[in-house]
């Protein structure tokens, strides 16, 4: 994993409050999956239920990512 996917997870997990195991991550290969992974992970944690936790997700994950980037 390089440095950058690794600022991306922590910036993740502490945007969101999760914690991302590693053998989750294997199997995360696009935004869409990591998405998808934040959401089951928040559900875990017993979050807020949003209206639309998928679009919830994608749209707090795309603001990380764009704050780890440093684009925008």
């Amino acid at each position: 994993m390089g440095l950058g996917l690794v600022e991306l997870v922590f910036a993740t997990e502490e945007h969101f409050g999760i914690s991302i195991p590693d053998e989750d991550l294997r199997g995360t290969t696009t935004v869409g999956a990591l998405a998808a992974l934040v959401v089951r992970l928040s559900e875990k944690k017993g979050g807020d239920a949003p209206s639309c936790r998928t679009s919830r997700a994608f749209y707090r994950l795309r603001r990380a990512l764009v704050r780890a980037s440093g684009v925008g």
